[in-house]
């Protein structure tokens, strides 16, 4: 379990795992949803720099707009 993500919409879906759940709202066809796209540089960031468990990692940016959080961060490092 300590390299799974679950991407999901809804909590109750993966209730028996939460710890290794990110939560985005659901999709509505909506153009200009970016959610997918805002987590592509931390699902990168666990890959690329080999996080031994990505649970830790959720809980440190949290199972919910994961990936504006770690976009914040990455802003701010570059400022």
């Amino acid at each position: 379990m300590k390299n799974i993500i679950v991407v999901e919409k809804n909590l109750d879906k993966v209730k028996y795992h939460p710890e290794n759940v990110i939560i985005v709202p659901e999709f509505t066809g909506d153009e200009e949803d970016r959610a997918l796209i805002e987590l592509l540089p931390f699902l990168e960031h666990l890959a690329k720099d080999q996080i031994p468990d990505i649970r830790e990692e959720l809980e440190l940016w949290g199972h919910y707009d994961t990936g504006k959080k770690y976009s914040a961060h990455l802003s701010k490092k570059l400022e």
